[in-house]
């Protein structure tokens, strides 16, 4: 599976971590080629079934969750997120897990990214330096 081959997966992961904050980018600003070269050398066969397996029950799901037929790469935005929250609040277990499949892979695709690595730790600093002088505030 390669990020270029699939861009109803690209929509759908890009949707689960969109950009939020000024300077922070969000999964479908990355260049994620080489996460997807070492995903097909390394990812578990039942993650690499699991993930196409997850992509097309969504698509079919469409006219059934967001009430209209449409494919994902057709979907808005709003229409995405519709489709991702419905699904995820499924009475299906096997859909719900679906969704968590694909939420699971874009976290480790996003946090793949040196430069997001590098803006977590800076962030998880300053947080940690204000907990900090809370703490000592409070005493």
């Amino acid at each position: 599976m390669t990020q270029d081959s699939d861009s109803a997966l690209q929509r759908l992961l890009a949707a689960t971590l969109p950009a939020h904050e000024p300077g922070r980018p969000g999964l479908g600003d990355l260049d994620l080629r080489e996460f997807w070269r070492r995903f097909d050398r390394t990812a578990p066969r039942a993650l690499k079934v699991g993930l196409p397996a997850a992509v097309w029950v969504l698509s079919l799901s469409v006219p059934l969750l967001v009430g209209r037929f449409a494919t994902i790469r057709q979907l808005s935005d709003d229409d995405l997120d519709t489709l991702l929250n419905r699904a995820n609040e499924s009475r299906s277990f096997v859909i719900r897990q679906m969704v968590a499949t694909l939420k699971i892979v874009a976290c480790l695709a996003y946090f793949d990214d040196e430069d997001v690595q590098r803006r977590t730790r800076a962030g998880a600093s300053t947080l940690h330096a204000i907990g900090t002088a809370s703490s000592e505030a409070l005493s």
